[in-house]
């Protein structure tokens, strides 16, 4: 009972600080640049019936030329306004931080890759290997199990008891497996922020893993919650496009009626989204580390052992 209460009142501390920044100026002016780059990437859902006709370069003609550059523009805009929005926040709670530069973007890029792959197929627990294996040796085995034709059909079913013993179990493993994926991920979702606190980017990995035996489901509660607070705002995001979709008859001012409208509360939405979850992330590193690892002294979230 008292661990619920304490992870109860982690979860509001870091939810009260994934919305502080919403007071603070420069998150402010961070999060009409993510809003002026999400709203930009939308030019062709709000210009276009078919989203992808700009890759017809000779039907969209200059405007859809110019206007996919601006896109390429746009994205790379939102990318750098993402990671200035973490290194920013990182800042709030941490010292001796990397510098905000390109080496260091590309850098936690190339450390999201190495996460996903050391997640999927579990570098730090080989063991659990054993379960892929046996998902696709499994899964092998049964789909090569005696065909017979079910009689007064042409079409083949794998009816053979062995053969569904077989796939039964192929799927069993799979479905463990993919638990132990997203446990892998939970696990090693500390990397990040290991990293631009100075660490390497293998050390970085390692470091997750060791720190995070343990507390694995109250990392994950942190997420998901954080995950529902956005989910919640897009069911808004989408009840009100909705309504507005429902009487466009009335609004059309053009042939684009109103999806330039829904296509700003979309990004509306994407901005605030983007910046709620990196803090979510830096106050989940806060409460995990806690006094160490540099956390300054004046933090929102209580680290809680």
């Amino acid at each position: 009972m008292a661990n619920s209460n304490q992870l109860i009142e982690t979860i509001r501390d870091i939810v009260n600080f994934s919305f502080s920044w919403m007071k603070d100026k420069e998150m402010q002016k961070l999060y009409l640049g993510l809003l002026v780059a999400y709203f930009a990437l939308s030019l062709f859902t709000i210009t276009k019936e078919d989203p992808l006709a700009f890759l017809n370069f000779e039907a969209i003609g200059t405007f859809g030329i110019v206007a996919l550059f601006v896109m390429i523009v746009a994205f790379i805009a939102s990318l750098y306004f993402s990671f200035k929005v973490l290194f920013k926040t990182m800042n709030l709670k941490f010292s001796k931080l990397r510098s905000f530069n390109l080496e260091s973007v590309v850098m936690l890029i190339v450390l999201q890759i190495l996460t996903f792959f050391a997640g999927l197929f579990s570098v730090f627990e080989l063991k659990w290997l054993a379960l892929l294996g046996a998902a696709i040796l499994f899964g092998i085995a049964g789909a090569f199990s005696p065909m017979l034709i079910t009689a007064g059909s042409s079409s083949a079913f794998p009816v053979g008891l062995l053969g569904a013993v077989l796939l039964v179990l192929s799927a069993i493993c799979a479905v463990a497996y993919f638990v132990i994926i997203m446990r892998n991920a939970v696990r090693l979702s500390p990397a990040a922020g290991l990293y631009l606190q100075g660490k390497g980017l293998t050390a970085s990995l390692s470091e997750s893993w060791k720190t995070t035996p343990g507390k694995a489901l109250k990392i994950f509660a942190i997420f998901l919650v954080s995950g529902v607070i956005v989910m919640v705002l897009t069911g808004v995001e989408l009840l009100i496009s909705a309504i507005f979709t429902l009487i466009e008859g009335e609004w059309v001012i053009s042939e684009i009626g109103v999806r330039p409208f829904s296509a700003f509360l979309s990004a509306l939405l994407s901005a605030f989204s983007a910046i709620f979850q990196t803090f979510t992330y830096v106050g989940m590193l806060v409460w995990l580390f806690g006094a160490k690892r540099g956390v300054k002294t004046k933090v929102a979230v209580k680290h809680k052992k």
